[in-house]
């Protein structure tokens, strides 16, 4: 991030969450007594099916921070382009306020999508799930900003992700500690994420800070090439 205490907060925090993207819905049949291995294995399918070819989309981005007397709200709005699930290019916006800090982070290893095989999976105790879903736990050896450990909520049936809760790995910044909440849906473009709701904790200067962010993800779009996603997104 440039420009403020408030933006050294959340820079690297940001990195774990900032890409997320999945292509149009595919339905795919449960099976009777699985392993949380072979669910994510169906979910990691359905996956690389939607994350086919060139995708954009465009996301609306809130910080707030509070550290002792200072308190800062910081808006963002960016564009990013993905080939096969993978960060190709991103930028701001015309109408953006100053960067967040996503577009010099590297993607985030998201345990559903193209990197699933640097996680391990366990089932984990969801009493509030409802009948047809499963929380799955995942964990990996790998401890950096691009990884994390947390439970997903799977619809069994369609083989899709409902919902996220992620504490990265690392954040190699101001900021300690985090949780990311992720929230799927019907999109343009089928099933994907479609918010994104990040609470740090961390230090500027002698304060203790705390950061809320929400994200909204929208405007999914395919496209034919990626020169063709960065002349429509970008402009």
């Amino acid at each position: 991030m440039n420009g403020g205490r408030a933006r050294l907060l959340a820079s690297t925090a940001l990195a774990t969450w900032a890409l997320f993207a999945r292509g149009p819905f595919v339905r795919a049949a449960s099976v009777e007594g699985e392993s949380p291995d072979a669910l994510m294995h169906r979910v990691a399918a359905v996956a690389s099916e939607v994350d086919r070819a060139i995708v954009g989309y465009h996301s609306d981005s809130v910080l707030h921070v509070d550290a002792g007397p200072y308190h800062h709200t910081s808006n963002e709005s960016r564009w990013f382009v993905l080939e096969n699930g993978k960060l190709v290019a991103t930028g701001l916006r015309a109408n953006s306020g100053p960067s967040l800090g996503k577009g010099e982070e590297r993607q985030s290893h998201e345990p559903w999508g193209p990197y699933a095989s640097e996680y391990t999976f366990e089932r984990a105790a969801c009493p509030e799930c409802a009948p047809g879903t499963e929380a799955i736990a995942f964990s990996s050896e790998i401890h950096d900003a691009q990884h994390g450990s947390g439970t997903l909520i799977v619809d069994l049936a369609r083989a899709v992700v409902l919902r996220e809760h992620q504490a990265p790995y690392d954040f190699g910044g101001t900021a300690k500690s985090g949780t990311i909440d992720v929230d799927f849906g019907e999109t343009e473009l089928g099933w994907r994420p479609r918010t994104v709701v990040g609470d740090f904790l961390g230090n500027v200067g002698p304060f203790n800070a705390n950061a809320h962010l929400e994200d909204t993800l929208h405007d999914y779009k395919r496209y034919p090439t990626v020169e063709s996603a960065i002349a429509a997104l970008s402009t």
